[in-house]
């Protein structure tokens, strides 16, 4: 009887691994795809000198397209909209992306920005695939630092004080950094299956970290 324990353990474990190397093959595979279409909505924006859009209105189609994808989750048309997400913010990003290649130093500081957030990502993925550690722990760190910025955000908008936003670059980058750690071990040590939320949620982190790279760079840079 407990050599048929063990067997069934065994099968279990292997189908268990089967099906989170799948989850995860979707997730990088989405992620890359959303990626690639955010860079390709970034340079049409770039090359045709598009305006920046503000940040209210920003804010406004950010959460309607979260809505749709969240409303549409079990649906083919979630990956439409994760799509028109992924490429409304690679748009949004191309006026801010524009502006750094007509300062001093500002390519310098596009691919320190973009060198550095790919050295992050990689290093936090491969640290939660070979160590296996759950970090579920950071799930109330996400929650309250989630408030934190939104409040420092707002706050800022009327205050604009340079220092403020510095900080709140930085705290951006150990907040993302820790969602990375959280989503990948969810898929590890969880067996979170929806692939779609880990692939945005991963993309915001990524996306985020990039932003504040630059914000940080760019005062440095006197600009």
């Amino acid at each position: 009887m407990n050599n048929n324990i063990r067997s069934f353990s065994v099968r279990r474990s292997g189908f268990d691994s089967i099906f989170i190397n799948k989850v995860l093959v979707n997730t990088y595979l989405l992620l890359s795809s959303t990626i690639l279409f955010s860079a390709v909505m970034a340079f049409i924006s770039i090359k045709s000198f598009a305006k920046p859009v503000g940040f209210l209105p920003m804010i406004v189609i950010y959460i309607f397209l979260l809505f749709c994808i969240e409303y549409f989750k079990k649906t083919v048309f979630s990956l439409f909209f994760v799509f028109a997400l992924t490429g409304f913010l690679g748009y949004y990003i191309g006026p801010y992306i524009n502006h750094f290649l007509y300062v001093k130093n500002g390519a310098q500081i596009l691919f320190m920005a973009l060198f550095l957030t790919g050295v992050i990502f990689l290093s936090l993925s491969f640290y939660v695939f070979i160590t296996k550690k759950n970090f579920s722990f950071l799930s109330n760190f996400l929650f309250v630092g989630s408030l934190v910025i939104i409040f420092c955000i707002i706050f800022n908008l009327f205050f604009h004080i340079k220092l403020l936003h510095v900080l709140i670059s930085g705290f951006f980058i150990i907040f993302s950094s820790a969602s990375i750690l959280y989503h990948i071990s969810s898929v590890i040590n969880e067996g979170e299956t929806d692939y779609i939320n880990v692939t945005i949620s991963l993309y915001l982190s990524l996306y985020n970290i990039f932003l504040s790279l630059l914000n940080i760079l760019g005062i440095i840079n006197n600009d």
